[in-house]
C-alpha cells in the first residue's frame, strides 16, 4: 500500500518516517543510483535524490518537501533506478544482504572472488521482514499472479506515472525459492495503459 510507503517514508501524524537523507542512505546501501559495474558499454547511473540535488536543480525551487519524499518512498518522483540495480538489490535482499557484482559470462567455472562480494549494512531482521512482506504480496497482496508457481516466489510490484501522459511503467521484481534463492526477475513493462 503507497499509505504504508508514505508513512514510513515521509511520515505521517505521530511517525516521524525516515526522511529523504535516510531512504538515500539505504538506497545507495543497495546499489539504487549508482553503476553496477557489469561488464557492459553504456550502463546507466540512474539517481538518488537529495535535498541538495533538489536545490541545484531547481534553483527557483529549491524546497524539499514532505511530498517529494513520499514520491520517494514509492520509488516515484525524481528517483531513478535501471531493471539490473533492482535486480542486483533484490538478489542482496534475498541473500541476506549480500550485494553481488553482476557479470555477463558465457560459463562458471569457479566460484565468485570475494571482490564480486559486498555486505549491505542493514540487520537480518530487516531483512527478514521486507522478505516476509514480499511472500505475502504473493499470498494475498498484487502479486497474486505468481502464487501457483513452485517453487515458492516472493515478489513486489509496482507503477511508476510517466508525467501528464496517462501512461505507466509497470513493475515486478521476485526471486525463487524463498527459502533458497536460485532466480530473481525484474520485470520493466514501459508506457503500459493507465
Amino acid at each position: 500500500s503507497d499509505v504504508y510507503f508514505y508513512t514510513i517514508g515521509g511520515g505521517y501524524g505521530a511517525v516521524k518516517g525516515l526522511g529523504v537523507e535516510r531512504m538515500h542512505d539505504y538506497l545507495q546501501r543497495f546499489g539504487i543510483g549508482q553503476r553496477t559495474g557489469i561488464d557492459l558499454l553504456g550502463e546507466a547511473e540512474g539517481l538518488i535524490p537529495t535535498t541538495e540535488w533538489n536545490a541545484e536543480t531547481y534553483p527557483n525551487d529549491p524546497l524539499w518537501r514532505a511530498g517529494d519524499s513520499y514520491n520517494m518512498s514509492i520509488g516515484q518522483g525524481w528517483l531513478l533506478s535501471t531493471p539490473l540495480q533492482m535486480a542486483r538489490a533484490t538478489l542482496a535482499l534475498a541473500r541476506g544482504g549480500e550485494l553481488l557484482q553482476p557479470r555477463v559470462m558465457r560459463s562458471v567455472t569457479r566460484g565468485m572472488d570475494d571482490k564480486d562480494k559486498q555486505r549491505v549494512s542493514i540487520s537480518a531482521p530487516a531483512l527478514e521482514i521486507a522478505i516476509r512482506g514480499m511472500r505475502a504480496a504473493v499470498l494475498k497482496g498484487t502479486a497474486t499472479g505468481v502464487a501457483s508457481i513452485r517453487p515458492s516466489v516472493a515478489a513486489k510490484t509496482g507503477t511508476a506515472e510517466v508525467t501528464r501522459s496517462g501512461r505507466t511503467h509497470s513493475w515486478f521484481i521476485g526471486f525463487l525459492p524463498v527459502e533458497n534463492p536460485e532466480l530473481v526477475l525484474v520485470v520493466n513493462m514501459e508506457n503500459g495503459p493507465a
